[in-house]
């Protein structure tokens, strides 16, 4: 064996170790964040249905009208805690569901604040109740969909728990291109590199499986590594992008212009109407 095959055999080596360990530690937070993330794909019929006392209302006939914007805001704003401040309304996304007010007050330790829901039948305007959604250092307080949320991106840790997940996966996208190192071929190999042999033993048919589904879905677990570590450094992500391409601001800052003199705002009906009337189809 000549000292350059040996070199190579060695940095195959050490690729191997890097892909296993960082494939079973980083592997094993994936398999928990993919979990939550798959039951995050259905958390509004599921949050409705844990919630429905709350989040749903009858519908007699099918045809019922909903009750002036102006109604159904005033009796959200009306079961504000004094404390509590408005900051945005949610419409039901089909028939039989409430409105939802979101609002925000301080929360116990006054440290940060958090975030409630008043949610108001939208046939009646009558409160069919409230709850805490959001508590961003004590997720257990949450409903059971933003619990999963939490523990999703941040492993019920808050801001250090997100950090965590960020590095976890740069390192599963580091197990991964290891991974296609070891994959890649040797010259005229190529086709025995992207089959399974038939008639193999456990171990070998393992091995082949692995490597040749490893293959198949990297271009997958690119996109979704590199897209979640982006929501979790967003930051450094726009900083890498603005090197290639204009970036826009993240959260645009929108604001209403100060009524002058004796203006009056306009109501939330007139609102609604310049809004349907925009973007109708």
């Amino acid at each position: 064996m000549t000292a350059m095959d040996m070199a190579r055999k060695n940095r195959r080596k050490l690729w191997l170790k890097l892909h296993l360990y960082l494939g079973l530690f980083a592997g094993a937070i994936f398999v928990i964040i993919g979990l939550t993330g798959s039951l995050l794909a259905f958390e509004l019929p599921l949050d409705e249905w844990l919630n429905s006392n709350l989040m749903t209302v009858s519908v007699k006939t099918g045809h019922e009208r909903y009750q002036p914007i102006d109604k159904i805001v005033a009796s959200g704003i009306g079961a504000l805690p004094t404390i509590g401040k408005a900051i945005s309304l949610d419409f039901p996304r089909r028939d039989g569901l409430a409105f939802a007010l979101w609002f925000e007050q301080p929360s116990p330790d006054a440290s940060y604040l958090e975030r409630h829901q008043i949610f108001i039948n939208p046939y009646t305007a009558e409160v069919t109740g409230q709850r805490l959604l959001i508590d961003f250092e004590r997720i257990w307080r949450d409903p059971f969909k933003d619990f999963i949320l939490r523990f999703h991106y941040s492993l019920g840790l808050a801001k250090a728990g997100m950090n965590i997940v960020g590095f976890i996966g740069l390192g599963l996208l580091f197990s991964v291109l290891t991974g296609l190192i070891l994959w890649w071929p040797t010259p005229g190999k190529l086709r025995n590199a992207l089959t399974i042999k038939k008639n193999s033993s456990i171990e070998p048919l393992n091995f082949d499986l692995h490597k040749t589904f490893g293959f198949y879905s990297v271009i997958v677990l690119l996109f979704l590594i590199l897209s979640g570590v982006y929501l979790i450094f967003p930051e450094y992500g726009r900083g890498l992008i603005s090197v290639f391409s204009p970036v826009s601001p993240a959260w645009p800052n929108i604001q209403s212009v100060l009524p002058e003199h004796n203006q009056v705002p306009i109501s939330f009906s007139r609102v609604l109407e310049i809004t349907d009337m925009r973007y109708e189809k």
